[in-house]
């Protein structure tokens, strides 16, 4: 089921956001939500960010709990947050974020609260000038078994600008906590990845791959048990495969034969970070726990899946 504005309406006809979230406890579930446009968008003037936020979702309190699984945001648009700004306490499962636009955060943008995404896509979002993927301005980001690929920072003429074509922090009460998470294939003129516009920590909690980190970008510790962190000189190929996979009811990135994320996440999850459960991002019949005989840590006889091995990085798991 999608809800959304007729996509036929021109752009700037009406505005409709899709939801503003003011407080209380809420689920979103199975649903598309689509062409929403925040009041007050304005990408002519990229310099006044003020009145626009989340043109799919906007949750303006911290009192607010949302939930959201299997809920795919597509081409919505706000100066803050294309998809969702988030002020409140927010969980997003199973989900996608995918093709949105904003001046700053074209998937999401972290207004205040604690935000959690769990083997969820952040992908092909477009910001004019900050964190093509996400933009947090305060508050907490933790990121599991996620993938965060082929945003932008370019402005109306496709040329790269600005910083953090995947993910900008950009505060010094909060902190982003990242495991098992792909952050690749970005780009903006500075930052293609990760820009640390602010001194908030990035932690690592393992077994995530970055394929070019900027120089200034820190995380503690500066290489986590199996990180793969490249550099301009020296990337790290994640082996992304084009397009969206066919499977699931959200949008998800594939891996190519040959990927180093096949196999190389951490089965393991302590606090802040949460289990993915037994399946990827596409649900039931894609299982989590895999393992593809001769790459990463084998299962040795008798061992059972399910431990610190024969886990893939990202949202989605290579199936035997």
């Amino acid at each position: 089921m999608t809800i959304g504005r007729s996509p036929d309406l021109p752009d700037d006809s009406n505005f409709f956001r899709i939801f503003t979230i003011d407080g209380g406890q809420v689920s979103i579930n199975n649903v598309t939500l689509a062409n929403g446009i925040a009041p007050g968008t304005d990408f002519n003037n990229v310099g006044d960010v003020s009145g626009s936020r989340g043109g799919g979702i906007n949750i303006t309190s911290t009192s607010a709990q949302v939930n959201l699984d299997q809920v795919q945001l597509q081409d919505n648009q706000a100066n803050n947050g294309g998809a969702i700004a988030s002020s409140g306490n927010l969980t997003l499962s199973n989900s996608a974020l995918v093709e949105n636009q904003a001046v700053n955060g074209g998937g999401i943008t972290i207004v205040d609260g604690t935000v959690r995404i769990l083997n969820s896509t952040i992908a092909e979002n477009t910001a004019l000038r900050l964190g093509g993927g996400v933009f947090q301005s305060f508050g907490n980001l933790t990121l599991t078994n996620a993938t965060v690929a082929r945003n932008s920072v370019v402005d109306n003429l496709g040329q790269p600008v600005g910083q953090g074509g995947g993910i900008v922090v950009n505060t010094v009460t909060g902190a982003v906590n990242l495991k098992n998470t792909i952050i690749a294939d970005n780009m903006a003129l500075a930052d293609l990845n990760v820009a640390q516009t602010a001194t908030a920590p990035i932690n690592s909690g393992g077994n995530n791959l970055i394929n070019i980190i900027s120089p200034g970008t820190s995380f503690s510790p500066a290489t986590g048990v199996g990180d793969l962190f490249g550099t301009s000189a020296a990337p790290v190929d994640a082996l992304l495969a084009p397009g969206f996979d066919p499977n699931g009811s959200t949008a998800v990135i594939g891996l190519l034969d040959g990927s180093p994320a096949i196999d190389a996440g951490n089965g393991t999850f302590t606090a802040p970070y949460t289990n993915p459960g037994g399946f990827d991002q596409r649900g039931s019949g894609f299982l989590r726990f895999q393992d593809i005989p001769g790459i990463g840590t084998d299962l040795m006889p008798g061992e059972v899946l399910g431990g610190a091995n024969v886990i893939d990085i990202g949202a989605f798991e290579v199936q035997v």
